[in-house]
């Protein structure tokens, strides 16, 4: 889906705080056996333990037994393990009068930037906020804003961002009657059913499974998962 934005071009400094960026880690899981500490042998040394590189995964959803959910990703079908500190967030379409000052942002536009400058924004997407309260502040690329918005006017949504050196600045996401709109909620893995798109976060045990630590869910776009 290609995605799109405008740059607001200002003569002076910019106003407002920032909130740094917030993504989802996860260390490797290992278990631990319940047993006394026993004293190293001589000349003996711990063994290193690696940590399983984070992966992400999105498909549609085909099917869900207990705590488990089949996902058809790109790559091939991939098992998400749900766990009970898994964050789920569900995505469902708004208008642009449901976006408001304070809404945490993320607007994409298309990689290709017109000749004129100017850009609209083919997805609006609103996120709940961090663990503190706060909306994620980036400093925008060609493909993405992320920020808080500080106003609507007409076909504008005023966002603040991060400008690259950690202070805040404007940036105005233009918008048209082609632009998308969702927002998502927190919830529980109850909203996870069959049908619906998933994207997960986490690291894969030796099985394949995905032990996912964040997913979000919502209906297909056009009808399928890109």
């Amino acid at each position: 889906m290609y995605r799109v934005f405008k740059t607001a071009r200002l003569s002076g400094m910019v106003v407002l705080a920032v909130a740094g960026a917030t993504m989802l880690s996860v260390g490797a899981c290992s278990s631990a056996h319940d047993q006394h500490d026993q004293p190293a042998s001589a000349g003996s040394s711990p063994k290193a333990v690696k940590s399983k590189p984070e992966t992400s995964i999105r498909g549609l959803v085909t099917s869900v037994s207990g705590n488990a959910a089949q996902v058809a990703a790109k790559g091939g079908p991939v098992t998400v393990d749900l766990g009970p500190s898994t964050k789920v967030v569900e995505f469902n379409a708004i208008q642009l009068t449901d976006v408001v000052a304070g809404d945490c942002v993320n607007a994409f536009h298309g990689a290709a930037a017109p000749s004129n400058g100017d850009f609209t924004a083919k997805t609006v997407q609103l996120v709940p906020q961090d663990d503190h309260g706060k909306c994620a502040q980036q400093k925008p690329t060609p493909e993405k804003v992320t920020g808080t918005v500080a106003s609507v006017a007409g076909n504008t949504i005023n966002v603040t961002v991060d400008d690259g050196s950690g202070k805040p600045a404007p940036t105005a996401v233009m918008v048209s009657d082609i632009t998308n709109y969702t927002k998502g909620t927190k919830a529980t893995s109850q909203v996870i059913v069959e049908g619906k798109c998933l994207s997960g976060r986490g690291t894969k045990d030796d099985d394949g499974k995905l032990q996912a630590t964040f997913v979000s869910v919502g209906n297909p776009p056009e009808g399928e998962c890109s």
